[in-house]
């Protein structure tokens, strides 16, 4: 049970982390942007020598953190700078993954998920040893279940110390196994929300958290983020050699 915690409790250190990132590289000028800048403006980032131009309004949660919209430095809008950061972490609305717009702020301003998909990416770290050890320390926990037709062709078990659904792409330990833990919904909680730990372009992990209510669109919702990710990079070579 440990593991699981410790993964909760990473995600939300590490989404602290990028968001402190990015305020560190904005500029101090806190005048608000306008509609125009917020829908041109994009931060330079590179993970692990890996770029991405990242939109401003992908940081709604930035937003909402902070009240004003984070702005790149100059040299960033320029084009002179690329700064390397730990992960990129967004925010997205389904069925398009649109970032936060004056259209669709109500949407992004709801209580808990909704139709938004936060997605979080960073160096890889979950290897074969990873999941070895996972499937020793939290493997004895886990009833194995019937395939859930929300998730077909998922390995549908229940966490029954957290009391969590888990699906895995495995039922065992593979360098590229996916796998999907959920809120129960005999918990009473008042949102509910799914997790999936996945693989972007074989160098990175990528965590996407979501409404339970559309879980059975995991893999729509994952191809998509990831074609975001592939546009944010695909930006990025088209930019000039950057520092």
């Amino acid at each position: 049970s440990m593991t699981y915690h410790l993964r909760r409790g990473l995600f939300c250190m590490m989404a602290l982390l990028f968001i402190a990132l990015v305020s560190a590289c904005s500029s101090k000028n806190t005048q608000p942007m306008t509609p125009e800048e917020l829908r041109t403006l994009k931060f330079r980032a590179s993970v692990e020598g890996y770029g991405f131009d990242v939109p401003v309004n992908y940081l709604s949660d930035d937003f909402e953190v902070f009240k004003v919209w984070p702005r790149p430095p100059r040299a960033q809008v320029e084009g002179r700078v690329r700064d390397k950061v730990a992960e990129i972490q967004i925010t997205a609305l389904l069925p398009d993954m649109e970032p936060y717009t004056e259209a669709n702020a109500a949407q992004f301003a709801e209580p808990g998920f909704g139709k938004k998909v936060l997605a979080r990416l960073y160096k890889r770290r979950y290897w074969l040893p990873y999941w070895q050890y996972y499937f020793s320390a939290v493997g004895p926990s886990l009833e194995k279940l019937t395939e859930s037709p929300e998730v077909s062709g998922m390995v549908h078990f229940r966490d029954t110390v957290l009391k969590e659904d888990v699906y895995l792409s495995y039922d065992h330990p593979e360098n590229d196994l996916i796998r999907i833990i959920c809120n129960d919904k005999e918990k009473g909680q008042i949102f509910q929300d799914c997790h999936v730990d996945a693989l972007y372009s074989d160098s990175f992990n990528l965590n996407l958290v979501f409404d339970r209510a559309y879980l059975s669109q995991w893999r729509e919702i994952n191809h998509k983020i990831q074609a975001l990710f592939d546009r944010f990079h695909d930006s990025a070579l088209r930019q000039p050699q950057t520092k």
